[in-house]
């Protein structure tokens, strides 16, 4: 049976996705759910959050499994590495921006052609965690990742942290994409 994802055919083990009052809550790994790629984090705007839900047609539910499954591998990878700098509480990510429509990007100036319409991109921080800590594994990430050659084999973006003096405002965020290998600054 079709979903109302174009061109995908929802398993069987995802019949509830068939049913029209379907809240978009199910686990697609161990720590990330359907919603957080629709409409990322709650601070999102409510115009950016309409949008999305009236372009669902738009949505890549395979693609976004294919994100959580690489956002719990990275996840994992954080906690071995992070966890011990953390009193032993486990780290979480937090998906900032995933699923935007068409539409939305061109709202925003932007030519429509973002991977994130593709349902191929994440930015993401990481939480539970002190905002410290969270610029020094993002940091991490973009030593281990950067290199085209050794590091992520798709896109890589890196939005540094915002300081005021040696106060962290804004831990900034790390771009991951699923496309073509390509590195840059925000």
């Amino acid at each position: 049976m079709k979903s109302h994802f174009p061109g995908q055919i929802i398993p069987d083990h995802h019949k509830d996705l068939r049913d029209t009052t379907y809240k978009y809550n199910i686990l697609l790994a161990n720590n990330f759910r359907l919603y957080e790629f629709i409409e990322a984090h709650p601070s999102n705007s409510e115009k950016f959050k309409r949008i999305a839900w009236k372009n669902i047609e738009e949505f890549n539910f395979e693609n976004s499994r294919k994100g959580a499954s690489f956002l719990q591998s990275l996840r994992g990878y954080i906690n071995r590495v992070f966890q011990d700098n953390n009193d032993g509480h486990e780290i979480a990510i937090r998906i900032t921006s995933a699923f935007r429509p068409v539409e939305w990007e061109k709202l925003q100036g932007r030519s429509g052609d973002s991977i994130h319409t593709l349902s191929l991109a994440w930015d993401i921080q990481p939480v539970n965690c002190s905002l410290r800590l969270a610029v020094q594994i993002m940091k991490h990430l973009e030593n281990i990742h950067w290199s085209l050659d050794e590091g992520h084999q798709g896109g890589f973006a890196v939005k540094r942290p915002t300081y005021n003096g040696s106060r962290i405002i804004l831990a900034g965020f790390i771009h991951y994409d699923m496309g073509r290998k390509r590195r840059w600054y925000y």
